[in-house]
């Protein structure tokens, strides 16, 4: 059975049919109340390979077209399809067929359901007013959204929402929903703005980041060695400082050999956890130059140097350096 694939908008398809049965003695019918079909008589011969359903008798056109008195003759299928307003696709059957039901052939329609995507589901702000544009991938021409909170607004221009933010002294959140869609976008609006001053249940520092995922608080601990032994630790995540401490942690005794990792870990203290040393792109977020949890290799470890960042990469110097460290935690 041939399939076709068509998109979710209300459409028309024509498709070329050959037969040797005669126009009046054919019939058709779709599965679907959503795809109307209906038979249109072309009254030609044709090229049997040109055709989208094929069949002579109970025979294919191609096995008997080296007969004259088969000779296939053109006819056009009409398909009229309803507009799919589901993010599902849907299928059913066009089967055309002769009206003693002794021959037929069928064709699989597949219709495509909407496509209603977000690029970001989740979008962070700062204390102050502001606003963010975000792009909808859609197929949709007419769609709808509403805000959850009053302070959390937003505009419509095309394809792409704009969410705006009133000023606030509290951590806040609110959620854009679109009607019809299970789509949504989660908008997170925190106290703080990246330098202010952060003290809150033990944890005491300068707020350095704050992004749509997650924010972050930092605390400069001084200068030390990466470590002081070359060895290969494992620890060679870009992005998850917490997993390059965890490798650090699984070697006997590591607190003797890795001084800068230490630094970090001595905030751990009187019931608070998190603090650790930033992988190069957590580092790159915060816009300072020191160590990096980063491994390179064996002898080496990867160092931020803020300044000459922008487009280039971090440097790679021997762990024994003495540089800046750097603590960040999650909050």
């Amino acid at each position: 059975m041939d399939e076709k694939e068509v998109s979710a908008a209300e459409q028309t398809e024509i498709f070329n049919i050959q037969s040797n049965v005669p126009f009046e003695n054919l019939t058709v019918g779709s599965q679907a109340d959503w795809c109307k079909a209906e038979l249109l008589d072309n009254s030609a011969k044709l090229n049997a390979k040109n055709a989208d359903i094929k069949y002579v008798g109970q025979k294919l056109v191609t096995e008997t077209l080296a007969d004259d008195n088969n000779s296939a003759m053109s006819y056009l299928l009409k398909l009229s399809f309803d507009e799919n307003s589901s993010t599902q696709s849907r299928e059913t059957i066009v089967t055309v067929s002769s009206k003693d039901k002794k021959t037929s052939s069928s064709i699989k329609i597949i219709q495509k359901g909407i496509t209603f995507e977000v690029k970001n589901d989740k979008i962070g702000f700062d204390k102050n007013s502001g606003s963010r544009t975000i792009t909808i991938n859609t197929t949709v021409k007419d769609w709808k959204a509403e805000s959850s909170e009053s302070w959390c607004t937003f505009s419509i221009n095309g394809n792409q929402i704009t969410i705006r933010v009133t000023a606030s002294t509290v951590d806040r959140t609110a959620t854009v929903t679109f009607k019809e869609f299970d789509t949504k976008i989660s908008v997170h609006q925190s106290k703080y703005a990246v330098g202010d001053d952060f003290n809150e249940n033990g944890v005491e520092g300068t707020v350095g980041y704050i992004g749509d995922d997650f924010r972050y608080v930092y605390k400069y601990v001084g200068k030390a060695p990466w470590s002081t032994e070359f060895v290969l630790t494992g620890a060679n995540s870009t992005t998850d400082g917490q997993y390059n401490i965890d490798m650090i942690k699984k070697i006997e005794f590591w607190q003797d050999y890795y001084p800068a990792f230490l630094l970090c870990e001595q905030l751990n203290t009187n019931g608070v956890t998190g603090w650790y040393l930033p992988a190069t792109e957590e580092l790159k977020d915060l816009e300072f130059s020191g160590w990096s949890s980063t491994e390179s290799d064996t002898s080496n470890s990867l160092y931020f140097e803020y300044y000459y960042w922008n487009g280039g990469s971090p440097d790679i110097r021997y762990k024994d350096g003495v540089y800046s460290v750097y603590a960040i935690r999650k909050f």
